[in-house]
């Protein structure tokens, strides 16, 4: 399938880069391919029979040249609160649309005040449209939808799949920032691991069948993605997992950003993630949960079944470029707010589950849509 105009895919090189990237050319795309350094894109693209270039997201005259002729940038190289802004930038002034893979609560902040200049501009600023934020926003813009006053949404995801060395990296600069929940609208920031809670999450086959997890809560971007999204004002996210992997969490979670925002700790974490070679599990699916809550207690409560995170981010984002290109949005977008909530039914082997009723998690259960 053809985009319909050139993109560029920066990052390339990199574990969920190199993803994308096989899932584009498997799609019929031929992005311009882009990072850092020479010798690591060069090859690559000699390899694919593409485009390339090599440019510091500090050269600015050398993002400039890159971008001529591109209409498209989705950028995959992190740490995005790092990176982002200097891509952002280089896009707005060469009139270029942006899609990352963010999951930083930063980078979405940042990218939120700059909707006036991309309409101005004529271009759409897209974070978050891999695991972190495609599967949680459209989930939560379909519980919603079902009440008729929304008032609170909770939101969590489950895999056991590990994560790339880039994702463990972009995660300590996360948690050093300590906990996070929306109130009446507003980012609080809260003891991290404090408040943790069970939760019922589909186990992934299709016997109707749920299991307990413990959901503990965390800083994830759809505090501030599902909130644009959906406009609820009081939203919590939480990472689910196994009690007897929760309950270190819970107890040293409190502690763990004055230690990483200790300069010498967290500089040798760096240092050793940047020695190591992290490679997911490709062969585990992954869960999210939505429940919202709205007038008179009313309950709605779906599940997502879906492949595992990095091959999902590959596949969600590939389509998010070509959404963006049948679309055409402008101004900042949420995936869900700009392709609709069911935009996470386009990811290949996606299952959508919802409770009809608050009679308890699993009476009720019907099948609302799968991929």
């Amino acid at each position: 399938m053809e985009a319909g105009g050139d993109w560029l895919l920066y990052g390339a090189n990199g574990y969920t880069g190199r993803a994308i990237l096989e899932e584009a050319t498997s799609r019929g795309h031929r992005p311009v391919l882009a990072g850092r350094h020479a010798e690591r894109v060069r090859p690559l693209a000699e390899r694919e029979r593409l485009p390339w270039v090599a440019c510091e997201l500090g050269d600015a005259a050398g993002l400039e040249r890159a971008l001529e002729g591109v209409q498209l940038v989705l950028h995959a190289a992190g740490p995005f609160v790092e990176t982002s802004e200097p891509m952002v930038e280089a896009c707005l002034r060469a009139g270029v649309s942006y899609l990352d893979i963010s999951g930083e609560i930063p980078v979405f902040e940042r990218v939120l005040t700059r909707h006036e200049e991309a309409i101005e501009r004529g271009v759409l600023l897209m974070t978050g449209v891999g695991f972190d934020v495609v599967p949680l926003d459209c989930l939560a813009a379909y519980v919603v939808r079902q009440l008729r006053d929304p008032q609170e949404l909770e939101l969590a995801h489950f895999t056991t799949s590990g994560a790339s060395r880039g994702t463990v990296l972009s995660s300590l600069g996360i948690v050093a920032e300590g906990g996070k929940v929306r109130r009446g609208g507003r980012l609080e920031t809260r003891p991290l691991g404090r408040g943790a809670r069970d939760i019922h999450m589909w186990r992934g086959n299709r016997r109707g069948t749920l299991r307990r997890l413990r959901a503990v809560p965390a800083p994830m971007p759809e505090l501030v993605a599902a909130w644009k999204t959906t406009g609820v004002e009081n939203i919590t996210t939480y990472l689910a997992l196994p009690r007897h992997q929760a309950w270190p969490m819970e107890l040293l979670g409190p502690s763990l950003p004055r230690l990483l925002r200790h300069e010498a700790i967290a500089d040798h974490l760096r240092r050793r993630l940047e020695r190591s070679e992290l490679r997911p599990k490709n062969d585990h699916r992954a869960q999210a949960w939505a429940r919202a809550r709205g007038e008179g207690g009313a309950v709605a409560e779906a599940w997502l079944d879906l492949p595992e995170p990095y091959s999902f981010t590959a596949s969600s984002a590939v389509r998010a470029v070509e959404a963006c290109f049948a679309l055409r949005p402008k101004g900042v977008k949420t995936p869900a707010e700009a392709f609709g909530e069911d935009f996470v039914l386009r990811v290949p082997s996606v299952e959508r589950h919802f409770e009809s009723g608050a009679a308890g998690p699993i009476a009720g259960l019907a099948w609302a849509a799968r991929s």
